[in-house]
């Protein structure tokens, strides 16, 4: 399965237009770029990530070091200083957990290697140089503003129940409050559980396992049924959770007909299978060309000396300092758009996801 990830994310780099050049300098081969990328096996995403970032480096010349872990912290900090003993130049991170890292990153700035934090932000670090990421609160406003417009009228309070993910994923705070934001729960929209912060509706590791637990207990607790209390919308932080919501609630005897709105993010294909079978009802998709671009022309400059020339949108704070970050626009897909913007666009082929 991960080879089919992998393919696809080549593919997606070629059909979308970024073929790049063949023709570089001996300067540019002695350039070692390091890629630490985390959640590699868990969440497919990172495999196409990966995959589009190293094929375009390649393509320019440099050489890539391209490692992963899943969720084991002293793993990725022995990769890191792994890169930086073996001279890579600038190093590409997406955290196992952004705040425990700054031993490791400050290394490569002694070193002076720079640091780009890809799609998760290194937190309480003075040693990370860029951000290369998609509007995360704008992901979690996508999600709920779905929900508020596409639940029915009803005079009386509907139902909704959350899932987020893990705390040491500094963007789960963006993505939560950027959907509560947009829910405003309350008046006609409520929560039965209580269970409404991040602490509370957490998925360790991002655990599509553990969302199936939690979602069979809130059914069992709460007394949800196809044809007893209503479930109108469960918010999904991102399709490996929706994709245990789903299990649950088929295993509690619920069908497209009668699901609730589900959200997710990522567009998957296993998400986007189950857009088209009626189960899960959107997802934001976060094109993975466009950032996979944006990182490697942070490194061209970096190697070109062309920093200055660089576009950045609103800096981050990770706590110690403001961070130059360069932010990718994301889109909601759903039944009458995933088409368009999946598959006339190359991301995804007809045969992928039949």
């Amino acid at each position: 399965m991960k080879k089919v990830f992998l393919e696809a994310g080549i593919l997606c780099v070629l059909v979308a237009g970024f073929l790049l050049t063949a023709c570089h300098s001996d300067d540019e081969d002695s350039w070692k770029i390091g890629i630490a990328l985390s959640d590699y096996n868990t969440i497919e995403r990172w495999a196409i990530d990966g995959a589009n970032m190293k094929t375009m480096l390649e393509h320019y010349g440099f050489t890539v070091d391209l490692q992963h872990v899943e969720r084991d912290v002293n793993e990725q900090i022995s990769q890191i200083e792994s890169m930086i003993t073996a001279g890579c130049k600038v190093i590409i991170v997406t955290a196992v957990d952004g705040t425990q890292l700054d031993a490791a990153l400050t290394k490569a700035a002694n070193a002076g290697i720079k640091v780009i934090a890809y799609d998760r932000l290194l937190m309480n670090t003075s040693a990370v140089d860029y951000y290369v990421t998609f509007n995360n609160t704008m992901v979690g406003t996508q999600q709920g503003q779905y929900i508020v417009d596409h639940l029915s009228d009803s005079a009386t309070p509907q139902n909704m129940e959350l899932f987020t993910g893990p705390a040491d994923d500094n963007n789960v705070n963006f993505y939560f409050n950027g959907a509560l934001a947009a829910l405003n729960i309350g008046d006609n929209l409520d929560v039965p559980s209580g269970e409404m912060t991040m602490a509370a509706c957490g998925i360790a590791n991002w655990s599509t396992s553990v969302a199936k637990t939690r979602m069979a207990r809130l059914i069992n607790a709460q007394g949800y049924a196809p044809a007893g209390k209503k479930l109108d919308a469960v918010l999904c932080s991102n399709d490996a959770l929706a994709e245990g919501v789903v299990a649950a609630l088929t295993e509690a005897g619920y069908t497209a007909a009668d699901f609730p709105i589900i959200t997710g993010q990522d567009a998957e294909i296993s998400a986007v299978k189950r857009i088209i079978a009626g189960t899960q009802s959107m997802t934001v998709f976060k094109d993975t060309r466009l950032s996979a671009e944006a990182a490697v022309n942070v490194v061209r400059a970096i190697k070109d000396g062309t920093e200055g020339s660089l576009s950045f949108g609103a800096p981050y704070n990770n706590d110690v300092k403001e961070v130059k970050t360069i932010s990718c626009e994301t889109t909601v897909v759903d039944k009458d758009n995933y088409r368009k913007v999946l598959i006339d666009s190359g991301y995804y082929t007809e045969v992928e996801l039949q």
